[in-house]
């Protein structure tokens, strides 16, 4: 039991001593003098400020912008190139239109086609009903359910 008691004493003694070392060496190391720091020193002036300065480099964005259309289609012409730089409210990429002017043309010959129905008399209400097509009959003979009498 003595020897297990010395044992202990011995071994918290050891440990205590090598800390205190390690302690004194870092108050040694951290006492001795320091170098003497190295200033320039040199007069003041004004100058004047470059606002803008021309260089050649490149340039990473840190943050980037996705130039996407509200509408889906195939890119036919892109109008700019990388690193140009465009004004607000130009054209960037035209879109191929081709399936819409052809729907644009299709729509124009229908509204056309439904004018040739409309009866061009003044005062004359409704479409003219001696037209052989299905419309008009139909509209014909709605304007004659419709007309009180």
């Amino acid at each position: 039991m003595v020897i297990m008691i010395l044992g202990v004493v011995l071994l918290v003694a050891g440990i205590g001593f090598v800390v205190f070392r390690n302690i004194m060496q870092q108050i040694a190391h951290g006492s001795a003098p320091q170098p003497p720091m190295v200033v320039t020193a040199m007069k003041a002036a004004t100058q004047e400020w470059q606002p803008q300065l021309n260089a050649v480099g490149s340039l990473r964005a840190l943050r980037g912008v996705d130039v996407t259309t509200e509408i889906a289609g195939l890119v036919r012409e892109i109008r700019f190139k990388s690193g140009d730089e465009v004004k607000a409210g130009a054209v960037l990429i035209q879109l191929n239109a081709d399936s819409d002017l052809a729907t644009l043309a299709s729509l124009k010959a229908a509204a056309d086609l439904g004018a040739d129905h409309v009866d061009p008399r003044p005062g004359a209400t409704g479409c003219r009903s001696d037209l052989p097509s299905a419309g008009g009959q139909r509209r014909g003979r709605f304007e004659e359910q419709a007309r009180p009498g």
